[in-house]
């Protein structure tokens, strides 16, 4: 399977002539890793960086079609997450969710803050990953990086 069959599959709207070569980019903007062991030898790259475009079609349609190394799929069983608990006191709102199969837990706290100017408050809401094993805290500012945090963890502490 060349990386253009790779893409056309995982990405099929990046997969277009208008695009140099017929896709959106470059092989490391979608697999990390897999690049030209010289990327910045490359010469679609070096004329896109000089905004000189002649001949980069067919210099980033041969990179699109070698062939690509056999990948890995891992296969992870989606955790269904669940609010199990909510606490509201003077500093905020408290919010615990859970998964089942998982042994750690995350909480989102969303507290107000006044704002500098005196002038009404905004809300910030933050989620913390709690390891059970240790009882540390490690905050995050999206749910859904805090859930892949606390699904690693919980694959670790479980085997």
């Amino acid at each position: 399977m060349t990386y253009r069959e790779r893409i056309a599959i995982q990405h099929p709207e990046c997969v277009d002539q208008r695009f140099a070569g017929g896709v959106n980019g470059c092989p490391g903007n979608y697999w990390e890793g897999e690049i030209h062991a010289k990327f910045h030898e490359c010469g679609g790259y070096k004329r896109m960086t000089k905004k000189d475009f002649s001949g980069i079609h067919d210099e980033c349609r041969a990179c699109w079609d070698r062939e690509a190394p056999p990948r890995k799929v891992k296969v992870r069983k989606k955790m269904e997450w669940k609010k199990t608990a909510r606490k509201v006191t003077q500093e905020g709102t408290f919010i615990r969710y859970a998964a089942d199969g998982c042994d750690v837990e995350v909480e989102s706290r969303k507290r107000e803050i006044p704002h500098a100017n005196g002038s009404g408050s905004w809300t910030f809401t933050s989620y913390f990953v709690i390891d059970p094993a240790t009882g540390k805290e490690k905050e995050f500012h999206r749910f859904a990086k805090a859930k892949e945090v606390a699904e690693t963890l919980g694959r670790i502490h479980n085997g």
